[in-house]
């Protein structure tokens, strides 16, 4: 996950080239991988803020 920008950023370039040759349908599958890593940079993204509400629930949660 720590290179995803990065991956991102080639991906869209590869995405510039591929329309400005008219290889659309390369362009399209490119653009599918590049939705499928921000879906997953999303999903680590809520699970992390999830745990974060969990932990910071507890800890100011009343002592028993």
């Amino acid at each position: 996950m720590g290179r995803d920008l990065d991956a991102l950023v080639a991906y869209q370039r590869a995405v510039d080239l591929y329309t400005a040759k008219g290889f659309d349908a390369l362009a399209s599958a490119t653009m599918k991988l590049m939705r499928q890593i921000e879906a997953g940079h999303r999903a680590a993204q809520g699970a992390t803020d999830s745990q974060t509400r969990q932990v910071a629930a507890h800890l100011h949660a009343p002592a028993e």
